[in-house]
């Protein structure tokens, strides 16, 4: 791979190379490795203070009804913001992320045509709230897939799949392969 994949797989030998390569590695390149700098502070639940924290986690790679899963006040306020700014076209501190839309119409897409995730989401368990880490776009556009099936359902209106350039979508599956630190 690289050299800084190589030193942040070194330092975490219990992390899948999936959550290092998908979560760690895009952010180690622009802000450093080891997580100390200012802005690994925003990245990382307040549970994890430096890399001793981050050794101590336990991964799988598990299937989660996301639906029915108690998510931690962080992740809410992502989702909401988040939701706001692409889906509701709200000016707010996510509407400034750079490609934000395309980051929720690509994967919308996918699982509209495929049923799951383009890949895993990363999300860490703390006192039985789940913490997303990494995939909060994901997560949104599997929310919209949700949402865009039910009206269609409702409706018998497919012109929302029609505007993504979808043929045939399948059902929407609340149960998704995450990768699950506790």
């Amino acid at each position: 791979m690289d050299d800084l994949f190589d030193q942040i797989a070194k330092d975490l030998p219990n992390f899948p190379h999936e959550v290092i390569r998908d979560w760690l590695l895009p952010y180690a390149k622009t802000d450093g490795w080891p997580p100390t700098s200012e802005r690994w502070a925003y990245l990382l639940p307040m549970a994890i203070n430096d890399l001793d924290d981050l050794k101590l986690l336990k991964w799988s790679l598990v299937k989660l009804d996301l639906a029915q899963t108690q998510y931690s006040r962080g992740t809410l306020s992502a989702f909401n913001g988040m939701y706001k700014a692409h889906v509701l076209r709200e000016n707010n501190a996510y509407s400034a992320q750079n490609m934000g839309g395309r980051r929720l119409i690509n994967p919308l897409k996918y699982i509209l045509e495929k049923g799951d995730f383009p890949k895993p989401i990363v999300i860490l368990v703390e006192n039985g709230e789940h913490f997303i880490l990494d995939g909060n776009h994901r997560f949104l556009a599997w929310h919209c897939a949700g949402n865009i099936l039910n009206l269609i359902k409702q409706t018998g209106d497919s012109r929302p799949l029609e505007a993504l350039g979808i043929q045939q979508a399948l059902p929407w599956r609340p149960i998704q392969s995450v990768w699950l630190a506790e």
